[in-house]
């Protein structure tokens, strides 16, 4: 998920994600007088419990119409048989088939269930032995489904035995997708009685302008209300009211959104949601508090800034107030970020009275986009280490290249030679390659790749100091090239070419060396060779490396003695501090 994944879409995001989901864009999310966050947060409670569960779209599609028949406002309705007859994407399938107007008009026309009826049908419910799995569309199921439904969404708190009839008849799973189904669809007909400016758009006019006989089953929804609101106006009110509310709770708790209402005009008391609840940390029981109260839960950096954001806000002409701010909640003392948008509404004089808004939570938004930065950085970091290796080691090719042409006798011997050493550099890189900004090559590491690499017989070679002392990433690949030369001329003319040569390869570390630091010291010694006059020619390029290269580029101390007996040479490096 992306940084702007956890933020609430702006509206042109929003109406775009709308539209390319259903179609079109109803004016249920598209409307100018719809707050952004709300509206998002809605769209996220439609994706979750509408569009996206996994139950036949034209059955969601077909159910969402029956049960608008029961919204006194009737825009729902209206939408949503135009999504059933064409004009849109019904459930947001683009696969669905659009259905006939008389197909649409036989569903409407549907009888509200009496009792006998409804207990007839739960009856024949309960017989099945098991599941009959979801109904086809038109079909005597699917009636007896919608029926029961329609219980659960007009009195839910009545409908136990309701409930396991349904189970019986479509499965457990299936019961509680339509659950959830239905609290989107009882809150989408709380937000058209809350936002009764809502249009009806232009293609579900001119729908109606075609067919009068549909427009009047459609707007008129009289006796359908009358046969399902036969309880006490005022119990079934207040229940509603509870219903919505919870609903209200639930878009939010999905959409992540903490709901508030602060009173300007009264001293900017301030009413909050169980989401706001908890998106900042607070009991259940707190969901009124004082402006002092906001003020001390603010990050101590960020209050002053904060406050002066709102105060700008509400003693400004603006109608909206958006902000950023850390707090830090009372619950854990976790540090977390929020991000505030509301709308402000002011009397006939421009003074603020009112403030309406959603906070969200951006704590792990904000730490992706701190991860993303510091990752970009650290690719920056390595993008141009890797371009000074590579311009350091284009040097270091050219220099070999032009050295083994002056001391090559042909060119099979400077092809031979060249590919020694190359292959050489090309095992130091993979050496180096393979670390972290915290790793080091070792020197018995660094020896032991050379000598393998010349698949000399490992009884005529004897190496002995402490493991592990970690080299200079500097100072590896110039080290390296100075061991190759040395074990190349050990095999063509040294103590591994001969029969009676032996190699001994041994090492120290001085804690406290010449400059303070860690120091090592090698000791390459060959015996058992018959050395010819012209020995210490025969390792111009090398000897030059060693005796010269390593003192002016690392510092080193050498030296290289061509005895009776074979090649005796010595170097000491400081080395990495990291060393164990």
């Amino acid at each position: 998920m992306t940084s702007s994944d956890m933020m609430p879409p702006d509206n042109d995001d929003l109406h775009a994600q709308v539209a390319s989901r259903l179609g079109l864009l109803p004016d249920f999310y598209g409307s100018a007088a719809l707050p952004a966050g709300p509206a998002a947060a809605l769209w996220a409670f439609a994706k979750a419990a509408y569009l996206d569960i996994p139950l036949p779209s034209l059955l969601k599609e077909r159910l969402f119409v029956h049960l608008s028949r029961f919204c006194e406002v009737r825009y729902c309705i209206v939408r949503h048989v135009g999504f059933l007859i064409g004009a849109g994407r019904p459930a947001g399938d683009a696969h669905v088939p659009p259905l006939t107007v008389q197909q649409v008009m036989r569903l409407l026309r549907r009888p509200v269930p009496v009792a006998a009826q409804l207990d007839r049908a739960i009856r024949e419910m309960e017989a099945r032995t098991g599941p009959a799995g979801l109904p086809e569309p038109d079909t005597a199921d699917e009636a007896r489904l919608f029926d029961a439904l329609t219980v659960l969404f007009l009195a839910p708190s009545q409908a136990g035995r309701v409930r396991e009839g349904v189970a019986k008849l479509v499965g457990a799973a299936n019961l509680e997708l339509l659950t959830g189904f239905l609290a989107f669809v009882r809150a989408a007909h709380w937000w058209t009685e809350m936002y009764p400016q809502l249009n009806y758009e232009p293609d579900a006019i001119a729908c109606m302008g075609r067919d009068p006989a549909l427009a009047a089953l459609m707007l008129d929804g009289s006796e359908a209300m009358q046969a399902a609101l036969d309880r006490d106006e005022h119990r079934l009110a207040a229940a509603r009211l509870r219903e919505r509310e919870a609903d209200l709770a639930r878009v939010q708790r999905i959409g992540g959104v903490g709901g508030i209402d602060i009173d300007v005009a009264d001293g900017m008391r301030a009413w909050r949601s169980p989401e706001y609840l908890r998106l900042h940390g607070l009991p259940p029981d707190a969901r009124e508090e004082t402006h002092a109260q906001w003020r001390a839960r603010v990050h101590p950096e960020d209050r002053d800034q904060a406050e002066r954001t709102l105060m700008d806000a509400l003693n400004g002409e603006s109608g909206g107030y958006d902000s950023e701010y850390r707090i830090v909640r009372p619950s854990d003392g976790e540090v977390r970020w929020i991000h505030a948008r509301a709308d402000i509404e002011r009397d006939a004089d421009g003074r603020a009275v009112r403030l309406v808004g959603a906070h969200i939570d951006v704590t792990e938004s904000k730490r992706m986009y701190a991860a993303v930065r510091e990752s970009e950085e650290r690719q920056k970091v390595l993008i141009a280490e890797l371009q000074h290796r590579t311009r350091n080691l284009m040097g270091v090719v050219r220099v070999l290249a032009d050295r083994t042409a002056r001391a090559s006798t042909s060119l099979d011997d400077f092809r031979a030679r060249l590919d020694d050493r190359l292959a050489a550099l090309s095992r130091v890189q993979g050496l180096l390659s393979r670390l972290d900004e915290y790793d080091r090559v070792t020197f018995d590491e660094l020896l032991d790749t050379e000598i393998a690499a010349l698949a000399a017989d490992a009884g005529r070679v004897t190496r002995r100091g402490p493991a592990g002392v970690r080299l200079r990433s500097s100072t590896v690949q110039t080290l390296a090239m100075a061991l190759h030369e040395l074990a190349i001329n050990a095999m063509k003319y040294g103590a591994l070419a001969q029969p009676s040569g032996r190699l001994a390869v041994q090492w120290s570390l001085e804690r406290a060396g010449p400059d303070g630091g860690p120091w090592l010291h090698v000791d390459w010694r060959e015996t058992g060779v018959r050395m010819p006059p012209q020995a210490a020619t025969r390792m111009g390029h090398g000897r030059e490396l060693i005796e010269q290269a390593l003192p002016y580029q690392l510092g080193a101390r050498t030296s290289c003695d061509f005895g009776g007996d074979g090649l005796h040479c010595t170097l000491s490096i400081p080395v990495s501090a990291s060393t164990p």
